[in-house]
């Protein structure tokens, strides 16, 4: 069973035989070179990509420079959600960081499961809702937590992240430049390094009394 797959059944309670073995025909593997894109500004996304390995993210290009709004690595669902349900131009590009595998499946395969299953129907709908819910999250967070607790938030929930992507791509993701990035990130060292220095001194006066 492909990993796409089983992603699809998480958000049942069940596992459906025939619906695996209508979907299983219908997903198809590939690789994306690193820097290339797996969706380009002005192009209607047909297919949804799920990362099996690898890592990529999704911008908006302006006169300001690349905007990131996303970053998808192994084990997200990956595409313009809007693009892709009007089937209209997307406003954003999709481009890899590193070599990507994805498994994908097609508009027209999606459309006609629609048509047939209403067991794939209900997932979608459910599928649908998560990711609306993370999308509210992210709203809610620029609205109201500051750059330094997005920032804390991205470290807590996507550490590895850290690692991975250029400084100045996780600066546009959290709203701020890369020069504000590395003075949240000195102010959180150092306060982590006062924290410790105190809990030292409180170990040391402990033992003396």
């Amino acid at each position: 069973m492909s990993t796409l797959l089983k992603f699809i059944l998480g958000f049942t309670p069940s596992c459906d035989r025939r619906l695996i073995d209508q979907i299983s025909p219908l997903i198809r593997t590939r690789s994306i070179v690193k820097n290339d894109f797996l969706l380009n500004a002005g192009k209607t996304c047909r297919k949804l990509c799920f990362i099996t390995s690898g890592i990529c993210y999704k911008y908006l290009a302006d006169h300001k420079g690349d905007n990131v709004v996303q970053f998808y690595d192994e084990g997200d669902l990956a595409g313009d959600y809007c693009s892709f349900v009007c089937q209209e131009p997307s406003r954003y590009h999709i481009k890899t960081l590193e070599e990507v595998e994805v498994q994908e499946l097609h508009y027209n395969d999606i459309s006609l499961l629609y048509e047939s299953s209403p067991v794939f129907e209900r997932i979608a709908r459910r599928m649908t809702e998560h990711y609306l819910c993370r999308m509210t999250d992210r709203l809610f967070s620029f609205q109201h937590d500051s750059p330094e607790m997005r920032y804390l938030n991205l470290q807590r929930e996507r550490p590895a992240l850290l690692q991975q992507v250029p400084q100045y791509l996780i600066a546009s993701y959290l709203g701020i430049t890369p020069v504000g990035l590395s003075k949240i990130r000195s102010r959180i060292s150092n306060s982590r390094h006062v924290a410790g220095a105190n809990s030292g001194d409180l170990t040391v006066m402990s033992q003396l009394i």
